[in-house]
């Protein structure tokens, strides 16, 4: 926007010949596009912090029943036997009993729908970073390159770091 004196001797804003209004207008869309980008990442920050927390709880879980298996394993006569049963809490406040060994396999399928579902949310999140830098969201101290190198970042098995191919729109500008 700059300003400029029309014939009236009236000043009025001006971005390269759009009326006053029609740039206000542009500018309020644009404020909208970036808030509803902010949110979107903001949301998938959210996501990702729960997914996070819930796999360190079954993490937590599958150690301590593989504990109880070594220390059965490792039982001497006389040792406390670990109980053959274990309580799991089930999604709408459920309390189940089942063997260690189904209990073992629940929270092993349930951490690998984790950790997939964790995935999935880093890209949605890198896609939402991209979405509001495209909408001027990201402050100009972040250069194009470092947040190009964020987005593209990928993890591979063994938790290097490397190139992805084309995350999302398929646009190399």
């Amino acid at each position: 926007l700059r300003l400029a004196r029309g014939p009236s001797r009236r000043p009025r804003c001006v971005r390269e010949g759009v009326p006053y209004g029609l740039a206000m207008e542009q500018l309020k869309t644009g404020i909208q596009q970036a808030e509803v980008a902010a949110e979107a990442l903001k949301l998938t920050t959210k996501t990702g912090i729960e997914l996070d927390r819930r796999r360190q709880g079954n993490r937590e879980c599958l150690r301590a029943l593989r504990k109880q298996d070594i220390a059965l394993a490792e039982r001497q006569p006389g040792d406390p036997k670990p109980p053959a049963n274990s309580f799991q809490f089930r999604p709408g406040g459920v309390i189940c009993r089942m063997t260690r060994g189904e209990a073992l396999h629940s929270l092993e399928q349930d951490q690998q729908r984790i950790e997939n579902d964790i995935m999935e949310n880093e890209l949605a999140k890198k896609k939402a970073l991209k979405n509001l830098n495209d909408k001027g969201g990201v402050p100009d101290t972040v250069g194009q390159g470092l947040l190009n190198a964020f987005v593209n970042l990928k993890a591979n098995n063994s938790g290097k770091k490397q190139n992805e191919e084309d995350i999302g729109s398929g646009d190399d500008a």
